[in-house]
């Protein structure tokens, strides 16, 4: 059979091999692959749907034996360029392999701080999935910058707060001193995305440890963090914001809107009963399209949501935003049938 047959991924059985760390079936498929050109040249040349090469997989795999095969053996190129040229030391910190990344850097030479075409860097990768060892092995000992930023502007830390990984959190802020009022491209902060993904201790940790704002606009439209927390579902962090906190529960974006809009938008009504009954928002309040938390419910067909605030609530239903539209415009706009019946 032909030993270059690729699958749907492209991968072909030596990426495989790679993969599972065979590295009999490796060093056979070589010797069976000289005979279709010079192995160095072909090697490098064959990667696999996601533009990874032999060595990507053996990085990702783990498998030191493999890759040093095809560097001291074949002399095959530690630093070749996968998907958005990362290379294979990108590939070791993003699965979480120390002793690959110490290969690659001590032995190898490579660059720690090579960025990728989206100024990903190794230590990108390692936050970015809570390696904690190979984060402090890239800052201690080979000096990599913490507050490095990719084409987002967003640092190790800010990748670390929006996948959960506290401990890294901690490292970074604690022991590298990183900014955790940092703002992306987007003029995120970490504590914005770790609210943005509901990671409680993260958000608890930014507040009372590094003393980060619990009320500063951040994002787009000059949102507080309470309005990410109601927008994106988080109850509990709702709950920290306003009762642990004193965020207001009524706050406003530059545009008027206030998280009950935010909650009623994306159909979180466990938010919408607690702001209104618990925290007495007003279930009529008005953004600066005179749009009521009604008119987004409305807009996005969600019956449950609208029920509560007209039955139990009492929000008026002809109520009309700025360009004269009531509820009922807005459910039948978007063809919410259910709604239009109900209304």
């Amino acid at each position: 059979m032909e030993p270059l047959y690729e699958d749907e991924y492209r991968n072909t059985p030596l990426h495989r091999a790679c993969v599972g760390g065979w590295q009999a079936v490796v060093e056979f498929i070589i010797s069976e692959l000289t005979k279709y050109a010079p192995i160095t040249e072909l090697v490098n040349k064959l990667k696999n749907k996601w533009n990874s090469s032999v060595l990507h997989t053996a990085a990702m795999g783990g498998h030191l034996d493999i890759l040093q095969f095809f560097i001291s053996d074949l002399n095959c190129d530690p630093n070749i360029p996968g998907e958005y040229s990362g290379t294979p030391l990108q590939y070791a910190a993003q699965f979480g392999h120390l002793h690959i990344v110490k290969y690659l850097t001590d032995k190898q030479g490579c660059n720690p701080s090579h960025l990728d075409d989206q100024k990903y860097t190794p230590l990108h990768c390692a936050a970015s999935k809570g390696h904690i060892n190979i984060v402090k092995f890239l800052t201690v000992e080979k000096h990599c910058d913490p507050m490095c930023r990719d084409s987002h502007q967003n640092t190790p830390l800010h990748l670390a707060a929006h996948n959960g990984y506290i401990e890294v959190v901690k490292f970074l802020t604690r022991k590298m001193n990183c900014d955790p009022t940092s703002r992306n491209a987007y003029n995120n902060t970490p504590l914005n995305f770790a609210i943005g993904e509901g990671h409680l201790d993260i958000v608890q940790f930014f507040i009372t440890d590094q003393n980060c704002d619990p009320d500063i606009p951040v994002g787009q439209y000059g949102r507080k963090p309470l309005h990410t927390a109601a927008e994106f579902g988080h109850l509990h962090i709702v709950k920290y914001l306003t009762d642990e906190q004193g965020c207001n529960p009524s706050c406003l974006d530059e545009d008027k809107y206030t998280p009950l809009h935010c909650a009623a938008a994306m159909r979180h009504m466990d938010i919408v009963k607690f702001l209104t009954m618990e925290k007495h928002c007003d279930p009529m309040c008005k953004s600066s399209d005179q749009n009521t938390p009604l008119h987004k419910a409305a807009l996005g067909g969600h019956i449950e949501v609208v029920k509560f605030l007209t039955l139990e609530m009492h929000c008026d239903p002809t109520s009309r935003n700025a360009d004269n539209a009531t509820a009922l415009h807005l459910a039948a706009m978007n063809g919410h049938l259910d709604l239009v019946q109900f209304f």
